[in-house]
């Protein structure tokens, strides 16, 4: 699917990922290493192929504004990593080592904010001062995000609103900036219904992304990049494990120890076999809604060629396994 996917931006993905490498380089013996190992862990690019799907739509070239547009926005993700791994004390990212833990906090969250700089600096380089306020807004976006979810662990009521709320500020916003990049570089040129249905259909994909994350952690078996149940562990409540909660009143108080970070292995074992028997149907079935009018939108703004591919991305992130 990656492949179709990627597809009508190829040779736009092959120019990103040589950009994306070239920033992430310095003389500094520390600093090259830490950048050294956050370059190698990739991943499978989803933002700014995002970004570039809705530049290609606009015209057949992609102009070096939309290249650095991409470029800012994955960048500002990975430093968001850096530092979420540092917050949430986590010691694996994609697999391998996250950069707190082989290093340490004070390193990471140097590196972190060198990878922000670095962002800003090519947010810069589209030569558009809306964007680099819209780059600005998203970095408030994410640390509202990352605060917001703090603050509810204090709360004791548990409910979808909450959950919502932080996804939309910790991932969504992002793909919501991928979609509306090209239409900000556009300036005049993009009507506000056009911009406001891209920021849309990048906020549909971005709570089905992380919807689809938070029911893989549910279900992952045996050899995942992190065990089953590690969002509990973590103190995050998910929908399918707030929607079991919500059917079975008795999970309550074990749901309120996650939030505090004082649940037991019982607690975490029984909010998840609770969670994958009555929240990944109900999960499933809002993220197919959430799709479809994804769908919707992709056919109203996109030309036709690249609507066929959101169509596929779409799919790619309601299905994925990891």
């Amino acid at each position: 699917m990656l492949s179709a996917i990627r597809q009508p931006i190829e040779a736009d993905m092959a120019r990103f990922e040589e950009m994306r490498a070239g920033v992430l380089s310095s003389p500094n013996p520390l600093l090259g290493l830490a950048l050294a190992h956050v370059a190698s862990r990739q991943g499978k690019m989803m933002r700014p192929m995002l970004a570039l799907l809705m530049g290609k739509s606009c015209g057949e070239r992609l102009g070096d504004g939309i290249m650095h547009a991409a470029l800012a926005l994955e960048l500002l993700h990975t430093a968001s990593l850096v530092h979420d791994d540092v917050v949430d004390e986590s010691d694996r990212r994609r697999g391998k080592a996250s950069v707190n833990a082989l290093f340490d906090n004070q390193a990471a969250v140097l590196v972190g904010d060198y990878i922000l700089s670095l962002a800003l600096g090519e947010a810069a380089r589209t030569g558009s001062t809306h964007f680099v306020g819209a780059i600005a807004q998203l970095g408030q976006d994410l640390s509202d995000g990352e605060l917001l979810q703090l603050h509810n662990m204090d709360l004791e009521e548990i409910g979808e609103e909450q959950y919502f709320d932080v996804i939309r500020r910790k991932t969504a916003t992002l793909f919501a900036t991928c979609c509306e990049a090209t239409y900000i570089l556009r300036g005049e040129e993009a009507s506000e219904d056009t911009l406001e249905q891209a920021r849309r259909l990048g906020d549909l994909i971005g709570v089905i992304f992380q919807m689809r994350d938070d029911i893989i952690d549910i279900v992952a078996t045996d050899g995942a990049e992190k065990p089953a149940g590690n969002d509990l562990r973590e103190g995050k409540l998910t929908l399918p494990v707030i929607h079991a909660v919500a059917l079975d009143p008795s999970l309550t108080d074990a749901a309120l120890r996650v939030r505090r970070r004082e649940a037991s292995a019982e607690d975490i074992c029984t909010l998840t076999a609770a969670a994958k028997a009555h929240g990944i149907g109900y999960a499933n079935a809002r993220m197919e809604t959430l799709a479809a009018e994804a769908h919707e939108i992709a056919d109203d703004i996109c030309a036709e060629n690249i609507a066929t591919a959101l169509h596929t991305y779409i799919d790619y992130v309601v299905k994925r396994e990891k």
